[in-house]
């Protein structure tokens, strides 16, 4: 039995994730990135990183819940107690990224990349 549908993305959505705690849910897809709040169910906020239909390919949060990673033509690190905002960013990666994890800690961002490497950069 469905118990709750989720609407507003302009494409197929290509990644999910989890907040530590359950409460949100990040989605991507071409139009970017929706945050739904699972407690009400409704989307409380949507992030633009890669504008002029540029697809978001992945989104992580950390394990503290701290940090979101995002990718698509860069990797992207929002903060989440910083209201949403980019706190670093990586755009030295030469194709489209088509993943990002944390580290422990969040110390560390893993980022894949459709050029077939894995990097690896510090957080700070």
């Amino acid at each position: 039995e469905n118990v709750a549908k989720f609407e507003g993305h302009k494409g197929p959505i290509t990644a999910m994730s989890f907040s530590e705690n359950g409460y949100h849910l990040a989605t991507a897809a071409i139009d970017g990135v929706k945050l739904w709040d699972l407690r009400k169910p409704k989307n409380f906020k949507n992030l633009t990183p890669y504008p002029g239909g540029v697809l978001t390919t992945s989104v992580k949060f950390d394990l503290s819940g701290l940090y979101l990673g995002v990718g698509g033509a860069d990797a992207r690190v929002y903060g989440v107690k910083q209201d949403w905002a980019v706190v670093k960013t990586f755009s030295d990666i030469p194709m489209e990224v088509t993943s990002v994890l944390f580290g422990k800690d969040a110390e560390q961002v893993f980022v894949s990349s459709m050029d077939r490497n894995l990097r690896i950069f510090g957080a700070q």
